[in-house]
Parts: structure tokens; C-alpha cells; sequence
């Protein structure tokens, strides 16, 4: 039987779908995952016969799951809904005769399965019963959360006992970097999952026609603004009374309002040699002072004006460090935002208040960092310039015009993108020298009683 099954599905395959039109094929789709949905339904019963033999036990497994993830080359997740499937199979027979008629979808039984397997056993019915009810209106996605809906109108202890274990279970982490990557992990609440989806969400979309990232590189780099963005916001209050649940750690004495330290955007620092400084041969440049990165690499992130760069003489000391003078304050920007409210680059809708400044006269060709010579820019778009060659300028009637790399009108296109990128660096590089022989004659002068001279 199991040979004809494999035969069929050969068959299938062979016969193709060449001069079907859309119906046919939606109709041959819709058999299609309605016999898989029927095999699945199969292989859960297996999986019930094995999980009750403990055969993962003859095989060495940890568990049933990491069993059957192997064996039948599931992921951990997906072989744990099958096993809560499997274990309930005898109990659940509207919903195995709706799954062998093909009136319901093996990932609806999963969530059947997952629903039911919360409750008392007089509850289950019931509850199967509404969650089948509603699998007739909705997709599996939206179905979960129906799902759990019914569950807590039926008893509400299961989503006390699923918060209680997901806070208990609550983690994240991030490796370390190794070959310019860094993986991370984690368990989220529902709650912390939902803030940071919705605070990905507005930066997650394409930016315009020309923006050529996957999804998963602009999540990626929408995680990245919003650590960027972490700072903005102005300073808040915390109501909650110190040392009561949810109150600020070590918050005022006898409790109160307490100051939550805000406006800033976390600080990251290089350590650089000027050899690096001048793209020469020499030490790598280290992140945070440990973490060796390619001159690309240093190139991307000193083209962000929230920067500590420390440089280092040819000895290894610290030579001198100061932060650069490129970045735009936050008056700066709120008057930058006024006059453009929404980021510079054409087309482009991104509020002006989740940009970053931008230096219309480059700040390596001697621009000051001025509000006239700011325009706002969004996180891809401050990237397309300072990487792909594009040029944002004023308009001459009170705007702003984009032009791409290699146009006539671009000045960028005079000069190669690693000139450009050894521009940045010299005058960073300059900036820093005179700022730090500005701070020593200050010092010398406010020794001997004259006043300090100040940038």
C-alpha cells in the first residue's frame, strides 16, 4: 500500500500541470494539500504508537521530540505541536474526520491540538468544538489567536499558567562576534514580542523601488535604528514607587517619581591608528576596544556622526581620543525638522524625526555642522549616500533634489567611492588634532589665569 501511495505521488509529479489553466491548478493544489493534510494525520498516529513505546529511549534521543525532529527531519517546534497531536489523536475525532474529509487543514488540527491539550478533560469537547467552529472563518494564523481567546472564556488558569512560564522562560542573547557576525537568540514574552514587532514594523518596509535589501537584511537594519533610536526620545518619569513590582531598581528614597535617563544614543567607540585613519597597512581597528573589524567596516561606521574614535600612536597608546565634532544636537535637529519635516531624500516619507542630520556640504570637504547645512536623512537613505555614491543638495527653491551616482550635476561623481571614504577619515583625523590641541592650550592658558579657548 505504502509502495502504490509513493507510485501515486511519482505519478503526480510526472504528469506535470503543463496546459492547466488557473482553475485546474488551484483545484490540483487544493487535492494536493488536502491528501498531505491526511498523511500528516497518519504519521501523528505513528508518532502516538512510538512515543508510547518510549522509542526514543532504544534510539538515544533526549526526549520524543528531539526524536522525531531528527527522524523525520522536523524542526524542534514543529515536532512538538505533531507530539501534542499525537498524544490526543484518540480524543479528537471531529476533528480527524474533518482533517480524512478534507474539510480542515492539518495546521487547524495542530491548533485544535494545542488548544485542547490546556483544559480538563470535561472541558475538551467544548472546546474543540468552538475552535473547529472557528477554523471554518479563519486562516491558521489568525485561528491561534482565536484560539487562545476560547480557551480563557473556558478557564482562564491555562493563560495565567502561559504568562507565569513564559516570564519564568523569558531570555535573549547575543554571541559573540565572530567573523564580523553575531547571532542572536531569545524566548520574548507576548508582550515584548508584540512592542518590538510593532516598533520594527514602521522601519521594516522598502524605502523606495530602488531598495534592493531583502526582508531580512531590513529587519535587520530595523533593529539597528531602533537601537540608534534608542536615545531620542526625551526623558520620562517613572511613576512606580521604588521597590515595588515594576518600579525602577534603586529608585529614590521612599519611593516616587524617578528619573528615567533618556536622550541619548548609546555610544560606541573605536580605537583606531592613524594608519587605519589614513587608509594605510597597519593594526586593524577595534570595536569597543577588543573586536578587530575590516577598514569597510570602520569606513561604514565612522560615516555615522554619533561616534567616540580614540587614536593610538605607533607605540600602541592612546595618542588622543575625543568624540567628533559631526554630529547634530538635538535643537539641531528639531530646527532642521522644522523646515523639512520629512527626510530629504526624494520621495522618501520617513518622518524627519527618525532621521539623522546630514551635512549638505560634506563634512570632509570643510562643512560646517550647522542647521543651514543640515538636511535629514533616513537610516537606508544615510547609507545609499555615503555608500552607493548618490547626492542629496538643495534644490534652489527652498527643497531638496536627489541625484544617482555617475549623473552630470552629481559631485560625487568626480570623486571614487574609497576617495570619498579617505576624505571622511582625514578630516575627521584633522578635526580630532586641532580639537585636542584646542583642549591642551585651553588647560595651558587656564593655568596661567587667561581664558580657555573653546571650539
Amino acid at each position: 500500500m505504502l509502495g502504490r501511495l509513493r507510485d501515486a505521488a511519482q505519478e503526480v509529479w510526472d504528469f506535470g500541470i503543463e496546459g492547466f489553466n488557473a482553475d485546474e491548478v488551484r483545484y490540483h493544489l487544493d487535492s494536493i494539500s488536502a491528501t498531505i493534510s491526511l498523511l500528516e494525520l497518519a504519521r501523528a498516529r505513528d508518532m502516538a504508537f512510538l512515543d508510547a513505546a518510549n522509542a526514543h529511549d532504544a534510539d538515544g534521543s533526549a526526549d520524543i521530540v528531539a526524536f522525531f525532529s531528527r527522524e523525520c527531519g522536523l524542526t524542534p517546534e514543529a515536532a512538538s505541536e505533531r507530539v501534542t497531536l499525537a498524544r490526543q489523536l484518540s480524543n479528537l475525532g471531529a476533528t480527524v474526520e474533518k482533517v480524512g474529509s478534507g474539510e480542515l487543514d492539518f495546521n487547524a488540527a495542530l491548533v485544535v491540538a494545542h488548544s485542547t491539550a490546556k483544559m480538563r478533560e470535561e472541558q475538551r469537547a467544548g472546546v474543540e468544538q468552538d475552535v473547529l467552529e472557528a477554523a471554518r472563518r479563519l486562516a491558521p494564523g489568525a485561528l491561534r489567536h482565536e484560539a487562545e481567546a476560547i480557551v480563557a472564556r473556558h478557564d482562564e488558569r491555562p493563560l495565567k499558567s502561559d504568562a507565569s512560564r513564559a516570564r519564568e522562560k523569558r531570555s535573549f542573547r547575543i554571541g559573540a562576534v565572530r567573523d564580523g557576525i553575531a547571532t542572536v537568540s531569545g524566548i520574548l514574552t507576548a508582550f515584548c514580542a508584540t512592542e518590538l514587532r510593532n516598533a520594527l514594523e514602521p522601519y521594516m518596509k522598502p524605502v523606495d523601488r530602488e531598495d534592493r535589501r531583502t526582508a531580512q537584511q531590513r529587519r535587520h537594519d530595523a533593529l539597528h535604528q531602533l537601537a540608534r533610536d534608542a536615545g531620542a526620545a526625551p526623558a520620562r518619569e517613572d511613576p512606580s514607587p521604588a521597590g515595588t513590582p515594576g518600579g525602577t531598581p534603586g529608585g529614590a528614597p521612599g519611593g516616587g517619581p524617578v528619573a528615567v535617563r533618556r536622550g541619548r544614543r548609546p555610544q560606541v567607540v573605536v580605537v583606531a591608528g592613524v594608519e587605519a585613519m589614513m587608509g594605510d597597512d597597519g593594526p586593524p581597528p577595534l570595536l569597543q576596544g577588543r573586536i578587530p573589524i575590516s577598514q569597510d567596516e570602520f569606513d561604514n561606521i565612522i560615516d555615522d556622526a554619533d561616534i567616540s574614535v580614540a587614536l593610538v600612536n605607533a607605540a600602541g597608546n592612546i595618542a588622543f581620543t575625543g568624540k567628533s565634532a559631526r554630529s547634530f544636537s538635538p535643537a539641531k535637529m528639531r530646527a532642521i525638522a522644522a523646515v523639512t519635516p520629512y527626510c530629504a531624500f526624494q520621495r522618501c516619507t520617513r518622518p524627519a524625526a527618525e532621521c539623522t542630520g546630514h551635512h549638505v556640504v560634506e563634512f570632509a570637504l570643510g562643512g560646517r555642522t550647522v542647521v543651514l547645512n543640515g538636511a535629514p536623512l533616513c537610516f537606508a537613505h544615510q547609507d545609499r549616500v555615503h555608500r552607493d555614491g548618490w547626492w542629496v543638495g538643495p534644490d534652489g527653491r527652498g527643497g531638496w533634489k536627489t541625484l544617482p551616482p555617475n549623473h552630470d550635476d552629481n559631485p560625487r561623481s568626480r570623486i571614487s567611492p574609497a576617495e570619498y571614504r579617505r576624505l571622511q577619515r582625514e578630516a575627521i583625523l584633522v578635526r580630532e588634532r586641532k580639537r585636542a590641541g584646542q583642549k591642551r592650550a585651553g588647560e595651558n592658558g587656564h593655568a596661567r589665569g587667561s581664558p580657555v579657548v573653546r571650539e
